[in-house]
């Protein structure tokens, strides 16, 4: 049963011809209940935010509607139905009914709230075969948050399977991605890499488990962890600097524009700040990776000690002129 707040009375506003538009908070409020996921359920039906990755994985979630058939022919009133408060359908019946577009979803939660003040009390599945059967209006809100899982999960389970053939592989291969599938036991899969900066989202790492591009975030999460290895194992860390992804293409932009530009902005002080340790002898290595006409990732060591230029390229190239 859907709770009942005070000062809410259902004959005062349900099926009066009110307008939801204008409807004060607190009959807002218990609309906003009946779409409230009971905590039983919403435990059973979709994985916690602490739940592991490999919990998200195996947790059984409905298949999408095809969103070029019936549905896009249905309006959106077709989808509520004023019968009363229905018995709970089983709960394997939800796993398995499949869902509306996310599109459809969305407009049908936008007008809920004029369909619950009109009298309907439940919705339907009109999109499928069962369309006569209701249920509650929560399942609005399962419908919705089924399509926010989509894209974490089919991030990680594309991961697992680039994992999986890679178990029996080379000893070091092997053993890696071993112990990049045991990780998946235990890292939440609804959260963030908050001892990094910038609160990386957990999903983002999914994209090391594969053979995609490597955004700014992924190279800027290998450099933090290179500096956090630096400062643990070099007593003069202190004296070596790794910039970021977003310094070396500030860098790159103000060196380009500066010749052409009279009235290009200075360099940004904390950049400015790197620049002047190097010069008095405060610093003495500045490691940089640069993103190379958008095609892949260089590093470049300037070793002021030694006076020179350390180059890394994946593709075997040398070092080139611009970035001298």
């Amino acid at each position: 049963m859907q709770p009942q707040l005070v000062g809410f009375k259902a004959q005062d506003w349900i099926g009066c011809g009110k307008d939801f538009k204008t409807a004060p908070d607190f009959v807002r409020e218990a609309f906003n209940a009946q779409l409230l996921i009971p905590q039983p359920l919403e435990a059973i039906l979709l994985p916690g935010s602490s739940a592991s990755i490999r919990t998200l994985l195996s947790t059984k979630l409905p298949t999408i509607h095809d969103a070029l058939n019936r549905s896009t022919s249905l309006a959106l009133q077709q989808f509520f139905s004023r019968g009363g408060p229905p018995v709970p359908a089983p709960l394997d019946y939800l796993r398995t009914l499949p869902i509306p577009s996310q599109e459809l979803v969305k407009s049908l939660i936008d007008v809920a709230g004029m369909e619950w003040i009109d009298g309907k009390q439940s919705i339907m599945y009109s999109h499928t075969d069962v369309s006569e059967e209701v249920f509650l209006l929560w399942v609005l809100t399962f419908w919705q948050r089924v399509h926010l899982l989509q894209g974490d999960l089919l991030a990680w389970t594309e991961a697992d399977q680039w994992l999986a053939p890679r178990l029996s592989d080379s000893l070091e291969l092997g053993i890696a991605a071993n112990n990049a599938r045991k990780l998946l036991l235990v890292i939440p899969w609804s959260s963030k890499l908050s001892t990094l900066p910038g609160a990386v989202n957990i999903y983002e790492l999914s994209t090391f488990f594969s053979r995609d591009w490597l955004e700014c975030s992924h190279i800027n999460l290998i450099l933090e962890l290179i500096k956090q290895r630096l400062c643990d194992n070099h007593p003069d860390a202190q004296k070596h600097y790794i910039a970021n992804v977003y310094f070396s293409a500030i860098l790159c932009s103000s060196f380009a524009t500066a010749p052409d530009d009279k009235n290009v902005p200075p360099i940004p002080s904390w950049i400015d700040k790197i620049g002047r340790k190097l010069a008095s002898g405060e610093l003495q290595t500045a490691a940089f990776v640069f993103n190379r006409h958008n095609t892949h990732w260089v590093s470049v060591v300037v070793d002021f000690i030694q006076g020179r230029i350390l180059f890394g390229d994946s593709m075997k190239g040398g070092l080139p002129l611009e970035l001298l």
